[in-house]
């Protein structure tokens, strides 16, 4: 998987939580783990796996915690879709420099 630029994994039953080194590449660029039933907080060290990520969607999924680790990426992502997690309860659109963003307000 080491030159793997897309990774689409939408309603695939996966369960538990998205390690880091699974989803490893310095080349993705696009990644969908939406609709599945994934769960805990996103790693932070998942960013400095995955460096060139332009593109997240983990939406429709049981996972918890804030929009920290994924910022503090610093990556080059323009989109994040974090929709139906268990964020908050209020949905938004935002734009955050390059980086559109759908999530629920905490």
């Amino acid at each position: 998987m080491a030159h793997l630029t897309s990774l689409t994994l939408s309603s695939c039953n996966i369960t538990g939580s998205l390690p880091a080194v699974s989803v490893a590449s310095p080349f993705l660029t696009f990644l969908d783990v939406s609709r599945n039933d994934l769960s805990g907080t996103l790693p932070s060290s998942l960013g400095r796996y995955i460096p060139n990520l332009q593109w997240l969607d983990i939406s429709n999924n049981n996972l918890e915690g804030g929009l920290d680790s994924i910022l503090s990426w610093n990556s080059s992502l323009t989109y994040l879709n974090m929709k139906n997690n268990k964020l908050g309860d209020m949905s938004s659109s935002m734009m955050l420099g390059n980086l559109i963003a759908n999530f629920p307000l905490l």
